[in-house]
């Protein structure tokens, strides 16, 4: 009988414990312009990967 009563308790916490939780909704929002992100980051990201850039252009 005791251990009907240590469940119940337990599941009594859980459930009152989980009345104080919060939570958010994540919304995906793209960057890159081409998969449907802000126009205004493209020239953003093209300096940020000619700055990364570590390849040397040979021209002859």
């Amino acid at each position: 009988m005791k251990s009907i009563y240590k469940i119940f308790l337990i599941l009594a916490l859980v459930i009152v414990a989980s009345g104080f939780t919060y939570s958010q909704q994540l919304v995906y929002t793209p960057i890159n312009p081409s998969l449907g992100g802000s126009s205004f980051n493209g020239q953003w990201m093209l300096s940020y990967a000619q700055a990364q850039d570590r390849l040397q252009d040979t021209r002859d």
